[in-house]
């Protein structure tokens, strides 16, 4: 299997739409992506093009046997992957990108308009890796007796750029069982254990952003004299040029800009910070359940179920030059003698480095995650003309999940840090996905021959909010620090809950709840030799609500917590169909 992704600005296409990539051009001369706090300007600042070929070779096995205590139904497998990647192009952002703090169209005459941040990838963007997986499983699934089911396998999983994963073994155990003389009660439930693979962009960070790097991603760090009025002196590169409300790179930052990039190209270019490979192990998942099923009537039944997982052997990005906040506020850094005492880390030729933020992936236990949910729910099998379902999840995830920040290599998830380097569990709380209260239902009704009437019913107390500053509070190139009651809440009060230190949780706001109901009615005909036409009317959303979306918790946003996206109103569709 092969497949081509290429992405990027209209200029990198020609009319039939061929990647002609940069096609003799400067970098330099493409325009910068502008970023404000509620919209973007500018060029696009993705671009880059991805090939990979994957290569499956895999077969599975099953037998059946009667004998040995019961009935028996085998399976076993195996499959190996070799994915490669020629190439893996990840330049962004290779046109630049000016990050800003409000929502003014740039100025050069004025300096409240100015950006407090300025960031583009130099040097090589071109690269090629490969990636082999292989996994095997045994599965016996046994009938003991008439009134006991049990299923008993193993999986193993193996990946070869995340080094510690021979021992990823995944038993796993499960049971149905009717209770004698019962009929219409069936108890369930199972344990099991699951590995995730590594995603390709844990690889292609570490080999474009080592410590003698053939690739660069220059930050300038950040600035915030434009909220008083006075243009940036930090770095050249936050006094741009431009026109029509858009930054662009001034003639000076460009001649800085084009001096580091001869040295990135010229080879050896140490990366003041870097990103390294860590003693990473494949990320697990303890999964278990237990429910029972109870049929009241025949056409009705009742089900409660309980499910929880337990999240282990999770890899995050940790900053290890990171000593904790000076007597300034600001991040110490350790430097490199302290984070990498033997020096196994940052070769002889980059020690020298004055580094920033130095970036590992680790395999940690305070990074892992858990869930647990109580599932609820009441079958109406079709009989009489109609059938329904109603079903309600009362549901509670947690875990570490960091944020992403601007300078994170394309803004990539598997790039997400976290508040405190030094503890990151201070993190720990509601998932981004923790949904608390799921409430669904469907009924459907056939009062005549083929005529049918449906209508679903959803609710969702929706996905929380955290709430931030919006700046880099204490220098640790990260943008995503939550407020602190006493320091932060001057002119805003504090929205979020807080902990025991005064400090926004992570999360700490509900987010905007969705309610649907959606309506069907439908006429099917049957024709002759088994053919069939029908016609159907479907109306989404049919109260029209308006469910928006969660707005942001950027403190520094005019649209804090102010929701500005909502989902698709009232639609309506007609179809026909015929089956022959």
């Amino acid at each position: 299997m092969r497949e081509d992704v290429l992405q990027g600005m209209r200029s990198f296409f020609d009319d039939n739409l061929a990647f002609v990539e940069l096609a003799g051009r400067d970098q330099l001369d493409l325009g910068a992506a502008n970023f404000h706090p509620d919209y973007r300007g500018g060029p696009n600042d993705r671009w880059g093009a991805a090939r990979s070929r994957t290569t499956t070779v895999g077969d599975d096995f099953t037998f059946v046997k009667d004998g040995w205590g019961g009935s028996h139904t085998f399976k076993t497998g195996v499959l190996g992957q070799r994915s490669y990647h020629d190439p893996q192009i990840v330049g962004r952002p290779v046109n630049g990108v000016f990050i800003f703090q409000h929502n003014l169209p740039f100025d050069a005459a004025n300096a409240l308009t100015y950006p407090s941040r300025f960031q583009i990838r130099l040097g090589q963007v071109y690269f090629n890796f490969a990636d082999r997986r292989t996994n095997w499983y045994v599965q016996d699934k046994r009938q003991v007796s008439r009134n006991l089911t049990l299923s008993v396998g193993v999986r193993h999983d193996y990946q070869t750029f995340t080094p510690n994963s021979k021992d990823a073994i995944a038993p796993r155990l499960g049971f149905a069982f009717d209770p004698p003389a019962s009929g219409r009660t069936v108890i369930r439930g199972g344990i099991g254990q699951f590995y995730e693979y590594h995603l390709a962009a844990v690889r292609s960070n570490t080999l474009r952003l080592g410590p003698l790097s053939p690739s660069f991603l220059f930050d300038t760090g950040e600035d915030l004299s434009a909220d008083r009025g006075v243009i940036p002196t930090r770095h050249v590169c936050l006094q741009p040029t431009g026109g029509g409300g858009l930054a662009t790179i001034s003639p000076a930052c460009r001649a800085f800009l084009a001096d580091q990039r001869n040295r990135v190209d010229a080879g050896g270019f140490p990366n003041n910070e870097p990103y390294l490979i860590g003693d990473r192990r494949l990320g697990g998942l303890w999964s278990w359940s237990i429910g029972v099923q109870r049929e009241l009537f025949p056409d009705l039944s009742v089900a409660v179920d309980y499910v929880g997982n337990q999240g282990f052997d999770t890899t995050g990005l940790i900053d290890i030059n990171d000593c904790g906040d000076g007597a300034n506020g600001r991040v110490a850094r350790c430097g490199v003698d302290r984070f990498d005492p033997s020096g196994t880390l940052i070769p002889a030729a980059a020690r020298a480095t004055n580094f920033v933020r130095v970036l590992q992936y680790q395999t940690r236990d305070d990074l892992n995650s858990d869930f647990e949910s109580l599932e609820l729910s009441l079958v109406k099998r079709y009989s009489r003309r109609w059938s329904s379902r109603v079903s309600y999840t009362l549901a509670r995830a947690r875990d570490v999940n960091g944020a992403v920040s601007f300078n994170a290599p394309g803004a990539d998830p598997n790039n997400k840090r976290y508040s405190n380097d030094l503890n990151p569990r201070e993190d720990y709380a509601r998932s981004n996905f923790d949904n608390r209260h799921a409430l669904a239902g469907s009924v459907n009704v056939n009062p005549w021959r083929g005529l049918g009437v449906g209508a679903t019913v959803r609710y969702y107390s929706g996905y929380p909010i955290t709430e931030i500053v919006g700046t880099d509070v204490n220098g640790d190139r990260d943008n995503f620090e939550r407020p602190v009651r006493g320091v932060h809440d001057a002119t805003r009060p504090i929205v979020s809950a807080v902990d025991g230190n005064g400090r926004a949780v992570r999360n700490g706001i509900d987010g905007e709840n969705h309610a649907l109901i959606d309506l069907r009615l439908q006429y099917v005909v049957n024709l002759q030799r088994a053919q069939t036409a029908g016609f159907f009317f479907e109306v989404y959303n049919a109260t029209n609500r308006i469910n928006f979306a969660n707005p942001t918790g950027n403190r520094r946003s005019g649209n804090f917590l102010v929701p500005t996206v909502a989902g698709d109103m009232a639609r309506a569709q007609l179809g026909v169909r015929y089956t022959f």
